[in-house]
């Protein structure tokens, strides 16, 4: 299909390396417009003719994990439409809190949830361990970003939130006139102020439906009327407006439950068996969820329409904002809470959104008694809204008039946010920096959301059940209020539900015994009795009875005390593991190796699983700002690659390796020729996770290597990526040193800076010769053995000047580091799976 005017200028802007500011009416095609450059400029990477004018990978975010899913269904197709088997396409993934399926953002397209994706760029990810932290901040940085339903994005207290984070960072993506990371911010309804004031924070071209024959052949004689109610939204007002298709949207999970059960009420006392309700929400099962999403799809999609007919099923779709963006759907009927206009213009794309139809969007105000009816959002927001749209009731509204809306709506706020932005950036960026540095994941709340959801999964024995990994498990928000009000209520002396006496834990992760554990050593947790509902809101997770919450198969997750179920439930609903990604990690069996097979495994993995071509944009042009040799970063890879693991190479290690081969065969006789140690140096010896994990902690603790490896290389390292003593320590080749250094010291875990007293063993210079040879070629060009040091004599840590502390300041610095980690890191994972 051919690209429509405004989606062939994005087209031109992005593949002349520019980022691009996109406002378009709801359904006019903004999710092709963004990504048709990136999907053209892959198909021709694949097919060996160029691509390098973006990035090979594409994070496309989202404000809400119900789009990820949607977009993620539509475009999944792309795997065998596009990449086919070709070992460089990873293929599309969904990431977000309920469905990880790109933890690592290693895919070709990942479409998440801001929060994920923002958590990633600051290194503090949610969903994984800490000690994978330095992992994901190039993954981001080196991809092509889309931010989708920008308007939609987190924002808290003043100017702190996702949305002026993600200007933050893309500011910081940007040295001097080089814009590191291209992307396109979109949305239907930015204010027109608001547009142009980020044109000039960030560099970027604006692209706007502006011209009346276009919009006129996107609307396709399409036509909304806006109709203002007086009174609150009833089951009543919905049934009387209702012929064949309508669309119910609440503000709020349990008034859209109310009104489902109230609207199912009054149809089955009336007899009316034809009409179909469907309640959709975020406070469904992923797979229940789905499977309303696609219900709704298939009954309200294109294919139902007839040139402004519908065909489809008689529905009442009842839902939340959930279907605010992303659901290419229609109706003829919607019926509304007031909302905030950017989100009234969005939930009305959702009515006559197809060619030729003619709808009605039916706007009631909120029962609201106190400020907190008005959540999720700001009473006084509302309430201007509600006033500016009696100028809108009963009126045809079209993109202009939607603009003139949030104009008169949104505009002194948005430049009210932009001017406290103004003052408070560089705290932002500064925190970011701490992200980095430091992982704090107390940042989170105040550059991503002010986590107003405590995770809560539902089960009576957690301690027996959930020991690891608990995010893996069915798991429901809930607002930490919401919480402490049904907790309070559980624990009362003259308790209303008559229940046992523990109700609910919160989850403890025990103490690592390892710090530099493998990655198939998983953090394991213990579940505390919680002792007032205070400790609740603060907790990573909480596991509550199924005698106060549960899950039920129409309404969703519900509370006791919300009592919309009676009788309660005498079956218990209990979380279950959610099934993996088929592409997780297994790191549950390891056989002996030697270094220079070691190493050859990481190369391979770097070489040939697309490591090595997804970060070749990100490198060329940290290559020109760092003012580095083209291909200079790629060296310092594979050298990190070489060298990472030599503090191995120490007799404590190998001493290890010799007791613990000892203990397989003197454990399992039946097995001593198998496990029978070859010659050393080994970097890896025999382990099955199913048989050896308890058995391996009758050894006590490895000795340390990673910083270890980093101090015994380190003169080798600097010479040979051409950094002398004579050189200031500014210099670009010293930046990338101490950037590779970094990546060494810390591809276990991203704090690490201390090293121990360790002597190498005598084979040490020949097993780093071998491995300089794979990775570097010939004799190991540019690298000699004869100056890596032998032992280290006094343990100590490694200071700035040795090692890259991440930070504003050295932002080139940190970045090279970020990416030279990554590689390395992503190696040592894959170079196991591909064996």
């Amino acid at each position: 299909m051919e690209l429509r005017p405004f989606q062939q200028k994005v087209y031109r802007h992005v593949l002349e390396g520019k980022s691009v500011l996109l406002q378009a009416p709801t359904g006019s095609g903004k999710t092709r417009a963004a990504l048709a450059p990136f999907i053209m400029n892959l198909d021709r990477f694949l097919k060996g003719r160029g691509g390098e004018r973006l990035p090979l990978t594409c994070r496309y975010a989202v404000p809400l994990r119900t789009l990820v899913e949607q977009f993620f269904t539509v475009y999944a197709q792309l795997t065998t439409k596009l990449g086919g088997q070709d070992r460089l396409y990873r293929g599309v993934a969904a990431q977000t809190g309920t469905q990880p399926g790109d933890p690592f953002f290693e895919h070709t397209v990942t479409f998440c949830t801001i929060d994920q994706l923002l958590a990633s760029a600051l290194g503090v990810p949610y969903s994984m361990s800490l000690r994978l932290a330095n992992l994901n901040v190039a993954a981001i940085a080196g991809s092509y970003l889309v931010f989708d339903e920008f308007h939609l994005y987190p924002l808290e207290r003043g100017a702190r939130g996702a949305l002026t984070t993600t200007l933050a960072l893309l500011e910081l993506l940007r040295v001097g006139q080089t814009r590191l990371t291209p992307f396109v911010m979109m949305t239907a309804t930015f204010s027109s102020k608001l547009l142009e004031r980020l044109q000039g924070l960030l560099d970027a071209e604006i692209v706007r439906v502006d011209d009346a024959d276009e919009l006129a052949q996107i609307n396709a004689g399409r036509q909304r009327r806006w109709v203002l109610q007086e009174r609150p939204l009833t089951a009543e007002a919905v049934l009387q407006e209702h012929h064949d298709c309508s669309l119910v949207v609440c503000n709020r999970v349990r008034r859209a439950q109310q009104l489902y059960s109230e609207l199912c009420r009054r149809l089955q006392d009336q007899g009316r068996h034809d009409v179909k309700v469907v309640l959709l929400h975020s406070q469904l099962l992923e797979t229940d969820r789905d499977q309303r999403q696609k219900e709704v799809m298939a009954a309200l999609g294109a294919d139902s329409w007839r040139k402004g007919s519908y065909t489809g099923p008689n529905i009442i779709v009842v839902a939340t904002q959930v279907v605010e963006a992303g659901l290419d759907i229609s109706v003829r009927t919607l019926h509304s809470e007031v909302a905030p206009a950017n989100s009234l213009i969005q939930r009305a794309g959702r009515c006559a959104r197809f060619e030729q139809q003619h709808g009605t969007v039916m706007i009631y105000p909120i029962a609201a008694e106190t400020p907190g009816d008005y959540l999720p959002y700001d009473q006084v927001t509302v309430s201007t809204t509600l006033s500016e749209l009696r100028g809108f009731d009963g009126r045809i509204v079209g993109f202009n008039e939607e603009q003139e809306l949030i104009d008169a709506v949104h505009s002194d706020a948005d430049l009210k946010l932009l001017d406290t932005y103004a003052i408070e950036e560089s705290a932002i960026k500064t925190q970011i920096a701490r992200g980095w540095s430091n992982q704090e994941l107390s940042i989170r709340a105040d550059l991503i959301r002010d986590v107003q959801q405590v995770q809560v999964l539902i089960h009576d024995d957690p301690n027996a059940a959930i020991t690891v990994a608990p995010w893996q498990w069915q798991a429901f928000g809930l607002r930490p209020e919401r919480l402490k009000r049904l907790l309070d209520r559980s624990g009362q002396v003259d308790d209303p539900f008559d229940l046992p006496s523990v109700v609910a834990w919160r989850a403890n992760p025990l103490p690592n015994d390892e710090p530099e554990a493998p990655a198939r050593h998983q953090q394991r947790y213990e579940w505390i009795r919680l002792n007032s509902s205070a400790d609740a809101v603060t907790a990573l997770f909480v596991a509550l009875s199924p005698e106060i919450i549960t899950y039920d198969c129409e309404l969703g997750l519900v509370l006791r005390d919300d009592k919309l179920l009676d009788p309660w439930p005498a079956e218990p609903f209990r979380s279950a593991r959610i099934k993996q990604n088929s592409s997780a990690y297994n790191w549950a069996f390891y056989r002996q190796e030697s270094y220079a097979e070691h190493i050859d495994g990481l190369l391979h993995a770097y070489y040939n699983t697309g490591i090595r071509a997804q970060q070749a944009y990100l490198r060329q042009r940290l290559e020109q700002v760092a003012r580095l040799d083209p291909g200079a970063i790629d060296h310092a890879i594979r050298l990190a690659i070489a060298c990472h693991d030599l503090g191995k190479l120490g007799t404590g290690w190998q001493q290890w390796v010799t007791r613990w081969q000892r203990l397989l065969c003197e454990t399992y006789p039946e097995r001593a020729q198998s496990y029978t140690q070859r010659p050393i140096p080994l970097v890896h010896t025999d382990y099955d996770e199913r048989e050896h994990r308890e058995l391996q902690r009758k050894l006590g603790r490895r000795p340390p290597h990673a910083c270890e490896g980093a101090y015994l290389a380190q003169a080798l390292v600097e010479d040979s990526l051409g950094y002398g003593l004579d050189m200031d320590a500014s210099a670009p080749q010293g930046q990338l040193a101490r950037a590779t250094l970094a990546a060494i010291c810390r591809h276990h875990a991203p704090g690490s800076s201390e090293y121990q007293q360790v002597t190498l063993v005598s084979e040490a210079r020949q097993a780093l010769q071998e491995a300089l040879e794979l990775a570097l070629g010939g004799s190991g060009r540019g690298a000699d053995v004869s100056q890596m040091e032998l032992e280290i004599a006094t343990a100590s840590h490694f200071s700035k000047s040795e090692i890259t502390i991440p930070s504003r300041d050295e932002l080139v610095e940190t970045l090279l580091y970020f990416v030279i980690v990554r590689a390395l890191r992503l190696a040592d994972m894959r170079a196991l799976q591909t064996k």
